[in-house]
């Protein structure tokens, strides 16, 4: 027999019944089966003055299994589903009815502060997914060696300490050239030569120029050299650093609750 084919006392004896089995399912825990049995219930109810006030208790006990298995599943939807029926109670609630219209207007707030919690934690997720995804992308692009810090460092530290290097080697042959012509000078007197001849003279000047030459040399060399050791340092420094790793962590204990920090230094 059709639901258009049946009597209201036949109406409300089937909701009846659905009522019975579904505070069944409920009384066991069984929130969801009490759903479905009592939106059958509540369909079954004859569209008639008379089912209104079983309409409404049932649209309450409907909202108050949505909750139940909410809480006992953890599906958003119950949630959803408890905060229309809940507003939808409330609203066919008489103005002589203020104690119910309160006890429904406190679980109404109880299940929108939930879905609201429940927005919070959805909308976190959802950045913590997204910052992962970065970071996972973030890790897979190449890292080029000259990006790295002190990668330009250890490059003019190389350059400054080779060219030093050069320099300090031709100052060596500036003061080995001064000192040829120092001694070619005092074999030529030691064998009899006069010490006013000009070639005495010529080599006493080129010895002077090749000493000269070798001492502002050896400055410029010096200098270069030790700033090359030192931007060389300063790359080792740079690196050992970047090799440190530090985590934070929380750290919970009698008392107190924060951060700790962890790491190789």
């Amino acid at each position: 027999m059709s639901a258009a084919a049946e009597s209201p006392e036949e109406a409300f004896a089937r909701a009846g019944e659905l009522l019975g089995k579904g505070q069944e399912k409920y009384d066991t825990a069984d929130y969801v089966g009490a759903v479905e049995l009592w939106s059958q219930a509540y369909e079954a109810l004859p569209d008639s003055p008379e089912a209104a006030q079983y309409r409404s208790i049932l649209v309450y006990q409907l909202a108050s299994a949505c909750r139940e298995a909410y809480e006992l599943g953890g599906e958003q939807k119950y949630l959803r589903k408890a905060e229309r029926l809940l507003e939808q109670y409330i609203e066919s609630l008489g103005p002589d009815e203020e104690e119910s219209r309160t006890t429904a207007q406190e679980a109404l707030d109880e299940v929108r502060v939930k879905i609201k919690e429940e927005e919070a934690e959805a909308a976190a997720r959802r950045s913590l997914i997204a910052a992962d995804a970065e970071d996972a992308r973030a890790s897979k692009k190449p890292e080029r060696v000259d990006d790295e810090p002190g990668k330009q460092l250890l490059i003019a530290g190389g350059v400054s300490l080779g060219v030093g290097a050069v320099l300090l080697g031709v100052m060596g042959g500036g003061l080995a050239l001064g000192g040829r012509y120092d001694r070619d000078g005092t074999e030529f007197i030691d064998m009899g030569g006069d010490p006013a001849d000009p070639m005495i003279g010529e080599w006493i000047d080129k010895g002077t120029r090749a000493n000269t030459l070798a001492l502002a040399t050896g400055i410029t060399g010096g200098a270069l050299a030790a700033t090359g050791v030192g931007l060389i340092v300063a790359d080792s420094v740079i690196r050992a650093r970047r090799k440190r790793t530090a985590r934070a962590l929380p750290a919970v204990g009698p008392g107190f609750a924060g951060v700790a920090i962890s790491g190789r230094f």
